[in-house]
């Protein structure tokens, strides 16, 4: 059974793309407007080309940014601004947790005691791009 299922919405103002989990909810979207050609009152035409252009490029643009944010969800490099938080021996056994239990990283972190508060605060793709390291919040981990 597919994990998600997409659906296009082709409207007079613009073409737009989202995508669904099982649930329901919604994981990614993408739209973009076409061009409205008025020939006469109260009527309005479409470049037939501009809108299958933009069905292309809102299908291509969704899927490429929901297959990255899953990469990075499932991205068990991500440990690595766990590791200075909860301890390298923790944060290995989260990555071979979820890599054993096809789970995300995040998936895996909560089952094995991490907070998601933490987890949240820790985990930032963005700001691993970054110089530095991670920010350790203050009392205990976990």
């Amino acid at each position: 059974m597919p994990e998600f299922v997409g659906a296009v919405d082709q409207g007079t103002t613009s073409t737009r793309f989202m995508i669904f989990d099982h649930a329901g909810r919604e994981v990614a979207r993408h739209q973009l407007e076409h061009e409205q050609i008025l020939p006469k009152a109260g009527w309005v035409e479409h470049d037939p080309v501009e809108i299958w252009e933009r069905a292309s490029s809102v299908l291509t643009s969704v899927l490429n940014r929901a297959k990255l944010t899953e990469n990075i969800d499932r991205s068990v490099m991500m440990v690595t601004a766990l590791s200075p938080v909860i301890g390298y021996d923790k944060a290995a056994a989260i990555s071979y947790y979820a890599i054993d239990h096809n789970l995300t990283l995040k998936q895996a972190a909560l089952a094995n005691g991490v907070s998601e508060e933490l987890y949240d605060q820790v985990v930032n793709p963005l700001a691993l791009t970054r110089g530095g390291s991670a920010d350790l919040p203050s009392g205990p981990a976990g």
